[in-house]
């Protein structure tokens, strides 16, 4: 897991420039602080914008730059996944988007955009709630009616949850160090859901050939 995913929540928080030694021990960070070496500030620069006061290097995220890494981080998961050659993999693969798509059950073929929605799925287990939405906005994934924002029990609606992951931050350290585990989303199982839910399951196994973002 990128360590920039850990200090996304804190700098989410922060609208001021910081120093890296305050944003590590803020309250949203992960903890552990000496566990971090100056080297995390240049690798956070990649989201945030930074600049150089009273002789201390400071940062504040830069939201626009966030996205742009996040959409690249979804692309090159998806591209992985096209890359994969490996004849035991591609049966597994299938199988996953399969199970997401109509379409690619009947084809057997690779389904664009339910493998970009298993790209999604990968970085957005790593994300705070509030950008989720965001990132499925900028992928273009799923564009909803106003109305049907407004309507909690919709199917449209339904389809969103279930993409959207459960986020533990009980201790994003510790799940740094043993490749973050994420609980399983808990929802009612309708048809579509279903399908969902076993492309999710299946997000996990397919994860540690291509999720090094």
């Amino acid at each position: 897991m990128n360590v920039i995913f850990l200090f996304i929540p804190s700098l989410l928080k922060m609208d001021k420039f910081t120093t890296l030694d305050v944003l590590i021990r803020s309250e949203c960070a992960p903890g552990y602080p000496d566990y971090f070496p100056d080297s995390t500030f240049d690798k956070l620069c990649t989201i945030c914008e930074s600049k150089v006061t009273c002789g201390l290097k400071v940062l504040r995220l830069n939201e626009e730059k966030l996205m742009d890494w996040l959409n690249d981080a979804v692309n090159r998961i998806f591209e992985a996944a096209h890359g994969i050659s490996d004849y035991r993999q591609m049966p597994q693969l299938r199988a996953i988007l399969a199970s997401s798509s109509d379409a690619a059950a009947a084809s057997g073929e690779l389904d664009n955009s339910a493998l970009k929605k298993l790209a999604f799925q990968i970085i957005a287990d790593k994300l705070p709630y509030q950008l989720v939405d965001k990132l499925l906005s900028s992928l273009g994934l799923v564009s909803l009616p106003a109305a049907d924002k407004e309507n909690d029990h919709t199917e449209e609606n339904d389809e969103l949850n279930a993409l959207r992951p459960a986020i533990n931050y009980g201790n994003p350290t510790e799940d740094y160090l043993n490749n973050v585990t994420t609980a399983k989303p808990i929802m009612a199982k309708s048809a579509a859901q279903t399908r969902r839910m076993k492309m999710a399951k299946g997000t996990r196994s397919i994860t540690s050939f291509f999720c090094k973002t």
